[in-house]
């Protein structure tokens, strides 16, 4: 199951509404489209630094970016409704 951080669950309440279960959120993942995996990369001058997976999930018109090696939903954020 995965692990939500503070920064998720504050977003999930003031974008989504409600309080987030780490259960919901696993299966939402389990059935979204993965739009970006999570790799460590490094920067010209030799900085790492990680880019987080990026899942989309059209049914609730939301994205999830995880941190796929901590196995933690770090940010959500929601789109305007439009179609």
């Amino acid at each position: 199951m995965i692990r939500l951080s503070r920064h998720f669950v504050n977003n999930w309440k003031m974008r989504v509404g409600g309080d987030p279960d780490p259960a919901e959120i696993t299966r939402m993942l389990a059935d979204s489209i993965r739009v970006q995996p999570c790799r460590n990369l490094q920067r010209p001058n030799g900085d790492m630094f990680r880019q987080l997976a990026i899942y989309w999930i059209p049914e609730r018109d939301i994205i999830v970016k995880v941190d796929e090696f901590y196995g933690t939903a770090v940010t959500v954020m929601k789109g305007n409704g439009r179609k």
